[in-house]
């Protein structure tokens, strides 16, 4: 369904005229509508880490970088998300407060585990990472529309995420921008969203195989007879 199509079924339950074209409109209620998809669609990408927008990023270090750029379409850091390296079993510890990294500058000592922060459109790593470790962490990415782009701006452009979703999200943001009632629309959108949350991931488990087994802890090896 391109964003034509979600602009127009949108309009019928609004109750205006459903349009030929939005994008290619310069009629003031078409550009207000390009307004409100493009922010439907950018907050639905934020409600939750859709998995069809996680990628992961590697950084590799050179003995002397402490600071990376993010990668080209990152758009923010998984909720939560933490930072692997290869030199540590644990995840690098977040400083998430700028003034925390601050004052590591006037401490003799970094953490074992080492600790990361964003500023500056970069990420950076404490202590230096040598030339044989890496880094990696989930990021989500900022192309939520057809064609690798960050935003609708053509009517035959489509919606990477949920389409219905995105429809409900751009019927209440139009009804709260018109300062209409949007109790019911809100509702509706916000329903939809923890159904399709709770579906993004799958299944809690997958069983393969012979299912008719006992149920108990595991462990790796072989279970010899007993003497």
């Amino acid at each position: 369904m391109t964003v034509l199509s979600v602009v127009q079924a949108a309009s019928m339950v609004l109750g205006l005229t459903s349009p030929s074209t939005v994008f290619a409109s310069t009629d003031r209620q078409w550009t207000e509508m390009q307004a409100v998809v493009n922010e439907a669609a950018a907050t639905i990408a934020d409600a939750f880490d859709w998995q069809r927008l996680l990628r992961t990023h590697t950084i590799t270090g050179n003995g002397t970088a402490d600071a990376f750029d993010l990668p080209s379409d990152f758009r923010r850091m998984k909720m939560d998300g933490a930072l692997w390296s290869s030199r540590v079993r644990d995840n690098i510890i977040h400083l998430a407060d700028a003034d925390d990294w601050l004052a590591l500058d006037t401490r003799p000592v970094v953490p074992h585990n080492g600790v990361w922060c964003l500023f500056g459109d970069q990420l950076h790593i404490r202590p230096v990472m040598s030339s044989s470790e890496t880094a990696r962490f989930f990021y989500v990415k900022n192309t939520i529309v057809s064609g690798n782009k960050t935003a609708f701006t053509d009517d035959t452009d489509t919606f990477v995420l949920d389409e219905r979703l995105l429809k409900l999200c751009t019927i209440y943001l139009w009804k709260q921008a018109k300062q209409q009632d949007f109790t019911a629309e809100l509702s509706d959108y916000e329903i939809l969203l923890a159904q399709l949350m709770r579906r993004d991931r799958g299944s809690l488990s997958i069983v393969s195989g012979n299912t008719c087994r006992a149920r108990g802890n595991t462990w790796p090896g072989k279970v010899s007879d007993a003497p």
